[in-house]
């Protein structure tokens, strides 16, 4: 069994310490419980946490193309996530080459929040 947690990340300075600590606490302590309670080599359990990302979902929002090239500005790596970004860090977990690989916090956010 492969458990992923998925949680995103604050998108401005300061919003996530205010508010997503404490539900990042949560995903981890959660997924290193099930990690910890799962007969061994039978699950694993990673949380991965996207950064700002541009889908449809998220189209609605109206950001100026300042507040954009802002976020755009911070990310180390110059761009606001894609999709395929996420989606090819899921695939990951999914499958064989993460398999020795649990208990992990993986932020795909470009560098945005580096810790």
């Amino acid at each position: 069994m492969i458990l992923i947690s998925i949680k995103e990340e604050g998108n401005m300075p300061g919003f996530r310490e205010r508010t997503q600590q404490h539900r990042r606490q949560l995903i981890e302590v959660l997924t290193n419980y099930f990690t910890i309670m799962s007969e061994k080599g039978k699950m694993m359990a990673n949380v991965i946490a996207p950064g700002k990302t541009e889908t449809d979902a998220s189209a609605h929002i109206p950001e100026t193309k300042q507040m954009k090239q802002a976020l755009v500005n911070m990310t180390p790596l110059g761009r606001i996530a894609q999709p395929e970004d996420v989606g090819n860090v899921i695939s990951f977990f999914a499958g064989e080459a993460s398999g020795f690989v649990t208990g992990s916090y993986t932020p795909v956010n470009g560098g945005m929040l580096m810790e």
